[in-house]
């Protein structure tokens, strides 16, 4: 592959950002999530080995993956996007954690090309909110942000609105212009790229789904949220939450914090919980006397999918409503719930 190879890891957003940077520069990126020891050699194998730059995702679930997966893909530039607590029960701190998505870099010669998130506060090319970043998010208002790019200012359209996607093309942006190549297309991408699952718009019968149930940890549940919850709606909002899966010990005490920082939030109309640590949370709440609005908030509690779990919800639902469908990728993606709730529609 002569052209730039990028390879791009972190919690949440690497599929989103693969996206991205293969629209905005007419790369080859595999399809999918295709990130793991069986992904990325079946991603190199297929690639095109004509197009004018490569885009991969590595990805990891335990110690030791992203460094042999990183080695195949020999990136040119590496992306690491964020480091949430996702997959935290299969490591032993939060540091082993962050060692092990660093390892995204570890073929780079010295500091190389790396571009990374500035609450790291590691070396490299940094993209966020801290005045020093050479990629800074000045502001962002609903699908549009304004960037400060070496000192340039821009502004971006973000597919999908939402502060987390914002910061994931400001990263894709950062790339781009660190590799020489026009950063144009980047600025003005389409909603219509955003990956399925990861807050794609469904409508049916005047109701807009969002669909980002591919997968959720305790930073990307919230981002998702806000995001959400911030979008204007002529109707009322739903939230349809499932677990938070691979916490180990952190579980329940993230399970009970997400549930008591929106329980209050007047943006949010009503939500339907999936999973055992959701159910497990807001029994704990009901126990220590959550109050009248909380109760009505919480439409149904469920220990996993049922065939009720759709129905109940579109019972709730009138035209110009919204909801948003979000949790573990075993909870409601490999079930297919968002098409179960779109064919009830």
């Amino acid at each position: 592959m002569p052209g730039p190879v990028i390879a791009v890891t972190g919690s949440s957003g690497k599929t989103t950002a693969k996206t991205f940077l293969s629209s905005a520069l007419d790369a080859y990126a595999p399809p999918g999530s295709f990130n793991n020891h069986i992904g990325v050699p079946l991603s190199l194998a297929n690639a095109w080995q004509q197009a004018p730059a490569w885009i991969f995702e590595v990805g990891t679930s335990y110690p030791g993956e992203i460094k042999p997966l990183t080695e195949m893909v020999q990136p040119d530039l590496a992306i690491l996007l964020n480091v949430h607590n996702a997959h935290i029960e299969n490591f032993t701190s939060r540091d082993a954690l962050i060692e092990e998505k660093a390892a995204i870099f570890s073929t780079l010669p010295g500091t190389g090309l790396r571009v990374v998130h500035d609450e790291l506060g590691m070396p490299g090319y940094r993209f966020g909110y801290d005045h020093d970043s050479e990629a800074r998010i000045t502001s962002i208002h609903g699908d549009t942000m304004t960037l400060s790019l070496f000192g340039e200012p821009l502004t971006a359209r973000v597919p999908g609105g939402g502060a987390h996607r914002a910061l994931t093309l400001s990263a894709c942006v950062l790339a781009a212009k660190l590799l020489d190549l026009d950063v144009g297309p980047a600025l003005s991408l389409d909603d219509a790229i955003v990956p399925r699952g990861r807050g794609d718009l469904h409508h049916r019968n005047g109701v807009e789904v969002v669909d980002d149930s591919y997968n959720a940890n305790p930073n990307s549940m919230k981002a998702a949220l806000s995001a959400f919850l911030a979008e204007p709606a002529s109707g009322r909002r739903y939230a349809c939450l499932g677990d938070m899966r691979e916490l180990g010990d952190e579980s329940a005490v993230a399970h009970r914090e997400l549930l008591e920082s929106i329980a209050d939030d007047p943006a949010l109309h009503g939500m339907v919980l999936v999973g055992p640590a959701m159910q497990q949370a807001w029994s704990e709440m009901e126990t220590e006397g959550a109050s009248r609005e909380h109760r009505e908030r919480v439409l149904a509690t469920y220990g996993g999918l049922t065939p009720d779990t759709a129905a109940d919800l579109v019972a709730k639902l009138e035209p110009g409503d919204r909801v948003l469908v979000k949790g573990s990728n075993r909870v409601f993606w490999a079930e297919g719930f968002v098409d179960q709730l779109l064919a009830q529609l």
